[in-house]
């Protein structure tokens, strides 16, 4: 039985050639798993500075992808992203910027939400009790700083209710409270 070294890389090391000949490149037996921030990667940093030192010395991706593991989108990649941390990249955001951007964009999304009246469901009902007339009145309210269809989602009410609500009259009974509460405040 093999060790895990034993059943990762091996590096041909007869080579004359230096260090980043391709009889010096590191050869696969299995793909070894690295997992790194999360995500797997079949290929350790060692192999992919290789061939981008290989593709720089004039090697194309295509070649290398014939000969070694890798696609030669992937070693395609690997130089662009190597440029990229290097300072000589197309503009493109290096790993560590990438992931600042990520963790701002998921910050913004929750800053976002928390600032939102709406998800707050209690604002219009209490406890168990749920009368729809209440998130109707809500929705209506502040159906011009909201989107309708979100509001009608998180309080518990149906987008279709509430259209129906907005083009419903007023009851007899409705009618007939709105006059008695006139007269009484005269």
């Amino acid at each position: 039985m093999q060790s895990p070294e034993q059943r990762g890389a091996s590096l041909v090391a007869s080579s004359v050639f230096g260090p980043l000949s391709p009889r010096a490149i590191i050869k696969w037996r299995r793909p070894v798993q690295i997992v790194a921030q999360g995500l797997a990667s079949r290929f350790p940093p060692l192999f992919r500075r290789q061939m981008v030192e290989l593709v720089r010395a004039g090697r194309t991706p295509e070649e290398l992808a014939r000969e070694f593991e890798p696609t030669a989108q992937s070693i395609r990649n690997w130089v662009a992203q190597s440029e990229r941390k290097a300072g000589r990249g197309d503009g493109g955001l290096t790993s560590v910027q990438r992931e600042e951007l990520t963790r701002l964009r998921r910050e913004n999304r929750q800053l976002r939400g928390a600032r939102d009246p709406v998800k707050g469901s209690g604002l219009v009902r209490s406890g168990d009790e749920r009368d729809p007339s209440e998130g109707f009145w809500f929705v209506s309210d502040h159906q011009a700083a909201y989107p309708i269809a979100t509001m009608c989602r998180l309080l518990g009410v149906s987008t279709s209710g509430y259209h129906a609500w907005v083009k419903r009259q007023p009851s007899h009974r409705a009618e007939t409270d709105v006059n008695a509460t006139n007269i009484v405040n005269r």
